[in-house]
């Protein structure tokens, strides 16, 4: 129901678009724009069979309603009443001699339509009626005494001789049989063409929303003209050739979709980016730059790739990779890996080994798996001593001699500390700095500046690299290169005991963690700090918990003694 009423509003707005051209024509209208734009009054011609808008007269004139007879005058002195506008009326038999052209496939029941009372009121204080022009350069041809100076093929910036005089004309007559109207007469296709008819729906909102009283809007074209050898010229058309005429004056344009048929066609011919897959120990950056001094990099061709030859050229710099392959679809090589797993070392235990400690702490656990521990939890023990023996005294066979192997863990205790300078070197405020570019074509590059740089001072360089990519993420290989460059000079600057303090405290950290063995906690930490002219001592006192077992080879001697 809903597109139904649509549909209606539609073509109810077509048979009141057809009212207001009767109503041209029933004043007069034709002879009054031929007289507008200067020209000769021809021979009265019958109408045309078809009158369109596209609505369109039957071939059979409609005979208007016979004229009510005129009353009697008014006497000369009595001004003349404003004109009314009285809308026509309209019988069923006039709905053969319209037709409606149009792109709509929904067919209306024109009998019910002309015959049906219209819910526009034109009799409204304000305007009614707004004509407007999409495309307001358009002209027609040009004859003697009708001369313009053309802004394009059939079209004009002087509204004199545009489809504008016929909106001045239309809203003259319908202001004329007391309709209100309103002319907009801005330039809209000029000097850019497209986008006019979004431009125009932004204008006509905004007179709507201005004007409520509009009860119509008028669009006028013109669609066709005759050329100098009398046939039908077509303003409006399309197809390669026209797009084609059109192109040629926009060589920017004609260029940019020349590069983009030799990337459309030209772009499966050599590889944009790599999806590795299948490795989980070696980095990819470490693959692709094994296959990069191979020859295969972004910008290489992809369509002969000797795999064997790459294949080996790889596994001779990557030890830890055992199988490779490259296989290209498009523009993108999918790199598929198999890493070497090997199998874990075995332990040599035919050493006769003992475990002793690694340092000093407070024993919290004992765990020996092969040979005799000699400490217990809650003992004390120093940095060397015996925790697990591989030599262990028996009644009937004398001494054994094993392998030790277990884990002994301990209250450990640490204390670090860490000089921080107070005085510190900075950049100064207003250094200078500028930015070099360069383009990355694959493995060359295109430097736009020259070999000067800043030299003698101290400089901060950090390169960005901006790659181009297309939607999807599908790199291209192009890359944009910014070298950053900032030359600073040393100055002096005090700062506080607290931002030297939080200073040390991390770098003590970081000391404490790479000293710990794997699996160790730390589980609690204490920090002082101590000013000494202009640096700060922070010491750091920290608990921890570890296995401090270490195992030692015995010498041959030593066994054999025993």
């Amino acid at each position: 129901m809903k597109n139904s009423s649509i549909e209606n509003r539609f073509c109810m707005s077509l048979v009141a678009f057809a009212v207001i051209v009767r109503l041209l024509l029933a004043t007069g209208a034709a002879a009054a724009v031929d007289e507008a734009f200067g020209r000769a009054p021809q021979a009265q011609a019958p109408e045309p069979d078809i009158l369109t808008l596209e609505i369109l007269a039957a071939p059979e004139p409609i005979v208007p309603p016979e004229p009510q007879p005129e009353a009697e005058p008014e006497p000369a002195s009595e001004p003349e009443p404003e004109p009314t506008y009285t809308p026509p009326v309209f019988s069923a038999e006039e709905a053969d001699g319209i037709r409606i052209a149009g792109a709509c496939s929904y067919t209306p029941d024109k009998q019910t339509l002309l015959l049906q009372p219209s819910s526009l009121d034109f009799q409204q204080d304000g305007p009614t009626v707004l004509i407007v022009h999409t495309h307001s350069s358009e002209a027609y041809t040009m004859e003697a005494g009708f001369e313009y100076p053309e802004s394009d093929e059939l079209r004009t910036q002087d509204s004199r001789y545009s489809v504008i005089r016929i909106g001045d004309e239309i809203a003259q007559i319908l202001q004329d049989a007391g309709i209100e109207v309103l002319h907009d007469t801005e330039p809209n296709d000029y000097p850019n063409y497209n986008g006019a008819y979004e431009r125009m729906r932004q204008t006509i909102e905004g007179y709507l929303a201005a004007y409520p009283t509009i009860q119509m809007v008028l669009d006028l074209h013109r669609d066709a003209a005759e050329d100098a050898g009398g046939s039908l010229h077509l303003c409006r058309s399309g197809g390669v050739p026209v797009f084609w005429r059109r192109l040629r004056r926009r060589y920017v344009l004609l260029a940019g979709a020349v590069l983009t048929l030799v990337l459309m066609f030209g772009g499966n011919l050599v590889i944009w980016d790599f999806q590795v897959s299948g490795n989980d120990t070696v980095p990819t950056e470490t693959i692709l730059r094994a296959l990069e001094d191979y020859g295969i990099t972004v910008g290489s061709p992809g369509l002969h790739i000797d795999q064997e030859t790459m294949r080996n050229h790889v596994l001779l710099a990557l030890p830890e990779v055992s199988w490779l392959a490259v296989n290209v679809r498009g523009c993108v090589a999918h790199v598929q890996v198999v890493e070497r797993h090997r199998p874990p070392e075995a332990a040599d235990r035919s050493a006769v080994t003992n475990i002793v400690a690694r340092r000093s702490g407070l024993i919290t656990k004992v765990e020996a798996l092969e040979g005799q521990a000699m400490v217990l939890p809650g003992t004390t023990v120093t940095e060397g001593q015996l925790l697990i023996s591989g030599v262990s005294e028996t009644e009937h066979i004398g001494a054994r001699f094993v392998h030790s192997m277990g884990a002994v863990w301990a209250r450990t205790w640490y204390e670090l500390s860490v000089s921080v300078p107070l005085q510190i070197t900075q950049p100064a405020a207003g250094s200078r700095s500028h930015s070099r570019w360069a383009l990355d074509i694959g493995k060359h590059r295109i430097k736009f500046y020259g070999k000067g740089s800043i030299t003698g001072v101290d400089c901060d360089k950090i390169t960005y690299y901006k790659p181009f990519t297309l939607p999807g993420g599908l790199r291209l290989p192009l890359t944009l290169v910014q070298e950053r460059i900032t030359a600073w000079e040393g100055a002096a600057a005090e700062r506080t005991e607290q931002s030297a303090r939080q200073e040390g405290e991390q770098q003590l950290l970081a000391l404490l963690s790479a000293r710990l063995p794997e699996g160790s906690t730390v589980t609690d930490t204490r920090f002082a700090a101590v000013r000494q002219g202009n640096r700060l001592t922070v010491v750091l006192k920290a608990e921890c918990l570890e296995q401090i077992g270490q195992t030692v080879t015995l010498p041959e001697t030593e066994t054999t003694q025993r």
